[in-house]
């Protein structure tokens, strides 16, 4: 017998030994039959399914992370940036609130100096060459460079209210709003009497602002306390105290935009083409005098200085302190017969002879009416 007989007949009966069974198989559900004698072997088919599944549910875990990891870095990407332009315009900010201050520091110095350098430096009406603008901060990007200019509108250009003036805006004789009170306490009824003179203004603004500036609860006839202001959305109180701003008058019941800027709604002190145009600008008058609004009347911090027109002090002759009122009118060197007139006026009266026959008496002390 050859050596291919003998290993035929080997595997013959190896194969008779250790075949399967018929009825194995048969009673085998949802299986899989693979080769044939030692190597037969059977792989359930719910097996091969469930390990399918739980690949299929990795994958998709898997995905769902991927998105969840990205979704997370576009929005801390997205957050980064947001921060970053928000760091540059807060930058900005200050920087344009700066070069405001450097604007008030420049006009301040400037007034600082005689009249006679200021006429020289060019004055203060009109000084293009002292207050356009002027470069703070320097930078060969022209966006970057910081610069200010002192402006007011050009009023006198009653046909072209285009242009503006390079300088200073007299304040002194606008309309002070913390004063009204006082106005109110010497004369009653003149602070509404004063708002009345305000082109377009109402009677029930009017007391509506004196109601924001006075310290009571109490509304005047026409006007609003914090029992209106509680009702709107968002509600805020009364200020009941001095104006921070003029546009504080803007939380005053019945103050709009256009009755407070007029129709120049970027307030740079022109009207500027979409200011005159009847569907882009807001509508209101266009008139010289009144297309700013009440912006142009009102002020918080006008005063005038108590001195006489050569620059001297000013001295109250009616003070009850008479050794004081000496000193100061020897101060400026008034003449020593009219001190010693005045303090005999104050002591005696107008003349002691008179006033002692139409009194009976010594004639009282009197009072300087500067008449």
């Amino acid at each position: 017998m050859s050596w291919q007989s003998a290993a035929q007949s080997r595997v013959s009966k190896a194969d008779c030994s250790f075949s399967p069974q018929p009825k194995a198989q048969a009673e085998l559900p949802d299986t899989f039959a693979f080769g044939s004698g030692l190597n037969d072997f059977y792989i359930p088919e719910r097996s091969m399914h469930e390990g399918s599944q739980r690949r299929g549910m990795v994958l998709i875990l898997v995905l769902i992370v991927i998105a969840m990891l990205s979704l997370g870095a576009y929005h801390f990407t997205h957050l980064m940036l947001a921060h970053h332009e928000a760091a540059i315009l807060t930058g900005r900010q200050a920087q344009t609130r700066l070069l405001v201050d450097s604007g008030v520091e420049e006009v301040r110095l400037f007034l600082a100096q005689n009249e006679e350098a200021r006429l020289q430096a060019g004055g203060i009406f009109d000084n293009p060459e002292r207050f356009r603008s002027v470069v703070v901060l320097n930078d060969l990007d022209p966006k970057q460079r910081g610069v200010f200019s002192v402006i007011s509108p050009r009023l006198e250009m009653t046909t072209n209210l285009e242009t503006v003036r390079y300088g200073l805006e007299d304040e002194s004789s606008r309309l002070n709003l913390n004063t009204l009170l006082t106005i109110e306490q010497l004369l009653p009824g003149s602070g509404r009497t004063l708002l009345m003179a305000l082109p377009d203004m109402t009677e029930d603004v009017a007391d509506a602002i004196l109601d924001w500036l006075d310290t009571d609860e109490q509304p005047r006839e026409y006007g609003a306390e914090a029992d209106y202001y509680a009702t709107l959305d968002p509600p805020y109180a009364a200020k009941n105290g001095p104006l921070e701003t003029v546009e504080e008058l803007l939380l005053v019941k019945g103050v709009t935009p256009l009755l407070l800027f007029g129709s120049d709604i970027n307030r740079n002190g022109q009207l500027d083409a979409h200011e005159m145009d009847e569907n882009l600008g807001s509508g209101g008058s266009t008139d010289a005098e009144t297309f700013r609004g009440w912006s142009a009347f009102l002020t918080l911090y006008s005063m005038e200085w108590n001195v006489s027109p050569l620059g001297q002090p000013r001295v109250y002759l009616n003070t009850n302190d008479l050794n004081k009122l000496v000193e100061d009118l020897a101060a400026i060197q008034f003449p020593e017969e009219w001190i010693n007139f005045i303090v005999a006026y104050r002591q005696a009266g107008p003349t002691a002879a008179v006033a002692g026959a139409q009194t009976g008496g010594v004639a009282a002390a009197g009072k300087l009416k500067m008449d």
